[in-house]
């Protein structure tokens, strides 16, 4: 029991003692003063619990505006992630990289140019992804390693090229994995964001 309800509790009893005590000794005077009394005290305990009151209201208002911000970033760094999930497969997605060989060295050197940007956005992706869920943590690190692969093969042949015989087959098995890769991560990242919003 708090001490404010022992408070609004005892104050018909209070009235009745002072009423007996007044009448008992014929002295009339002290009543008022008495009530004015009781009622000092009353509007401590109201100023007391109001306050209080005010108190907990702005804490939980707060950690409630604390949470939502914390919602929001979460859900930026997932639009993020999911956005260059999507470039990388957009980039991979479609490029039938064993006919290179016809297409010529400008195609991979293009492909290398419109890979390598991806890679130096990766690694502020991981870093986010370490942030937010275990299982996104290790698909952006499996996604982020596979396109180094395949920029490293690319780079390869790019290199090579000098009256060799280029091998392909490296480059072309790294850009379907990482296009792979990058759909696994697209949709672990759509689930976490939909789970959190269930």
């Amino acid at each position: 029991m708090s001490i404010r309800n022992i408070i609004l509790g005892s104050i018909p009893a209070l009235v009745v003692i002072l009423c007996i005590t007044f009448w008992a000794t014929g002295d009339y005077t002290g009543f008022p003063s008495g009530l004015v009394a009781w009622g000092t005290i009353m509007l401590a305990v109201a100023t007391f619990t109001l306050i209080r009151h005010s108190r907990e209201q702005e804490e939980q208002r707060r950690k409630d505006e604390l949470a939502k911000e914390k919602r929001d970033r979460e859900e930026r760094w997932l639009n993020e992630i999911i956005d260059w999930a999507i470039d990388v497969r957009a980039t991979t997605r479609g490029k039938d990289i064993t006919l290179v060989s016809f297409k010529g060295k400008d195609f991979v050197t293009a492909l290398y140019i419109s890979l390598n940007p991806k890679r130096s956005k990766s690694l502020y992706i991981e870093k986010i992804a370490s942030k937010l869920d275990r299982d996104l943590q290790d698909a952006v690190k499996s996604s982020s390693t596979e396109l180094k692969a395949c920029l490293h093969s690319l780079l390869n042949c790019i290199g090579d090229s000098k009256g060799k015989t280029i091998n392909f087959d490296e480059p072309a098995e790294h850009a379907v994995n990482l296009e792979k890769l990058a759909e696994k991560l697209i949709e672990e990242a759509t689930e976490i964001k939909t789970r959190d919003i269930g």
